[in-house]
C-alpha cells in the first residue's frame, strides 16, 4: 500500500510513503509490516513494525484509516 502507481493498493494522501506497508497472507494469518514509511504505521492507535491482524483492526496510514475484516 502507498502512493507509488505500482502498489497493489494505491492511496492518494501526501502523508502516506510512496511504498508505506504491506498486507501478506501467510499460513492463515494476516500480516501488516510497515515497509520504513516516513510517518508510521498504526495498528488500534499503536506505531507497529510488523504485526499480526484480526478482523476489525483499524490500520492508520497518513490520514488515511482503514478497517480490516476477513470473509
Amino acid at each position: 500500500m502507498g502512493r507509488r502507481d505500482s502498489c497493489d493498493i494505491v492511496l492518494l494522501d501526501s502523508s502516506i510513503s510512496r511504498r508505506h506497508a504491506q498486507l501478506e497472507p501467510a499460513g492463515g494469518r494476516y500480516w501488516l509490516t510497515d515497509l520504513g514509511s516516513t510517518n508510521g504505521t498504526y495498528l488500534n492507535g499503536l506505531l507497529v513494525e510488523k504485526v499480526e491482524l484480526t478482523s476489525g483492526d483499524v490500520i492508520s496510514l497518513g490520514s488515511t484509516v482503514l478497517i480490516f475484516k476477513e470473509f
